[in-house]
């Protein structure tokens, strides 16, 4: 297996005149080796659209027995993208979906990255994402709070989403979430009361004053949170709520 394994990585180094032998590679994708199956996945992900018709073989791989197999599967398509025929995408989707409630929690993060490169195509998997928002790892937690933007386009559906994100018990999940908000930045003006509660916090600080200023606090919505920062905040608080308000 370490020969073959060697060969189909040597046939993505070759590049754009190695396309003839993609059926190759599409026939390694299910050898009985774990790390040949691995390595096919990568070297198709390397010839990004000119890949597509390995497609059906890479989605099969989401549910391989391996994990570094399902996780090079998920990359590789997202390296590829989806296939024109609307059925094909939507089974791509439907498996990356499924492969969100995996037990190896990288696996997972290989799926959210993929779905988020796949972008609104994905908003399928959106209320499996929101499901995600109270998974057991912050790592997931915080990378769903960065995939959403990406996915969801209804800004309606989505700011909420965030906001609860902004609440949640880690770190680094309300920093993804700031700057999540941070990037939609006016229609999410309905961050704005939790992320001036977030000044108040050094570790948040920093995320939450420049999601504010993408944002642009001093739209009239954000008025009263601004006043009700002035009279009741602590010193720094009243010091940015003066910042933005001036």
């Amino acid at each position: 297996s370490r020969v073959r394994n060697r060969a189909i990585d040597g046939v993505a180094q070759i590049g754009s005149d190695a396309e003839e032998l993609m059926g190759a590679l599409i026939g390694a994708l299910e050898d009985a080796d774990a790390v040949v199956r691995q390595s096919a996945a990568r070297s198709l992900g390397e010839f990004k659209e000119g890949a597509s018709d390995a497609s059906t073989g890479l989605v099969r791989l989401l549910a391989d027995e391996s994990s570094d197999v399902r996780i090079a599967a998920a990359e590789a398509i997202g390296k590829i993208g989806l296939a024109s025929e609307q059925d094909a995408a939507a089974t791509t989707i439907k498996a990356l979906t499924a492969l969100l409630a995996d037990k190896d929690t990288p696996a997972v993060l290989a799926a959210l990255r993929t779905l988020a490169e796949l972008g609104t195509d994905a908003r399928s998997s959106i209320s499996r994402l929101v499901e995600l928002l109270e998974h057991r790892e912050p790592t997931v937690r915080a990378a769903v709070s960065e995939s959403l933007p990406k996915i969801e386009d209804n800004v309606e559906q989505l700011v909420p989403l965030l906001i609860q994100s902004l609440r949640d018990d880690e770190w680094t999940v309300r920093k993804s979430a700031a700057g999540a908000l941070g990037e939609i930045g006016a229609p999410a003006k309905g961050a704005v009361p939790v992320l001036f509660e977030l000044l108040a916090s050094e570790q948040d600080r920093d995320a939450a004053r420049d999601a504010l200023r993408s944002i642009d606090a001093v739209s009239p919505e954000a008025i009263p949170t601004l006043i009700k920062a002035l009279e009741t905040g602590d010193s720094r608080t009243k010091y940015y709520a003066v910042f933005y308000l001036g």
